[in-house]
């Protein structure tokens, strides 16, 4: 079966030469060469050699054109792309393989630094929102004091757990200081819930969450 996977013996088979097989499909030798590996340790029908050898090489030209076009905002990654695009030009698909696997983990890192960047942030802002609720609750605006703990909570990272529940309760108590007993119960309820997930039935805070909505009602 090697011999009749070998260069040579494909092109003969699709009954056109090798050289004349490069120029149509469009691919590098060093590319074709890789073809010819592919169809062998795929064990591709004698009859489906045509067709899938044009496949394979539609896929590889439409690789490299997304290689070429495709641009980062970080040198580095580009860098990595276009030594990928010479590795695959050279038909040398490990190494391209391994070199995007690179050019990814970088794009990974980086994004993950920019989330936990953003995650600061948010709950840099959350913190001022709150500031502004507790200077209304020292003026007794308790309705305007809620409004800026609801944002604060709303600003919260989802996954910020105690901090996103002493902003809710923080709304809930300055709603109900302000008379509004009924809006007051949703933000205490949500922070009753989030408390429980966190920290279990019997943490302090969640009896302080209880007594919060027991004083309510």
């Amino acid at each position: 079966m090697a011999n009749v996977y070998a260069g040579g013996h494909v092109s003969v088979t699709i009954g056109i030469s090798e050289e004349q097989l490069v120029e149509e499909i469009g691919v590098t030798r060093g590319a074709l060469k890789n073809f010819f590996k592919i169809l062998e340790q795929e064990r591709v029908a004698l009859e489906d050699l045509d067709h899938t050898l044009r496949e394979i090489a539609k896929r590889y030209n439409e690789l490299r054109e997304q290689l070429l076009q495709f641009s980062s905002d970080d040198p580095a990654v580009n860098q990595l792309r276009r030594q990928a695009a010479a590795a695959l030009e050279a038909g040398e698909f490990e190494q391209a393989e391994v070199l995007l696997n690179r050019a990814r983990d970088r794009d990974l890192e980086a994004a993950k630094q920019l989330q936990e960047v953003a995650q600061k942030r948010l709950l840099s802002a959350a913190a001022s929102a709150a500031a502004n609720g507790d200077l209304k609750y020292t003026q007794l605006a308790y309705v305007e004091a809620a409004r800026y703990y609801r944002e604060a909570a709303n600003i919260s990272p989802s996954d910020a757990g105690e901090i996103l529940a002493a902003y809710l309760n923080a709304s809930g108590r300055a709603l109900h200081d302000a008379g509004d007993y009924s809006g007051a119960e949703v933000p205490y309820q949500q922070a009753l819930a989030i408390r429980e997930e966190a920290l279990g039935s019997l943490d302090p805070d969640v009896a302080a969450s209880l007594n919060n909505l027991a004083m309510l009602y």
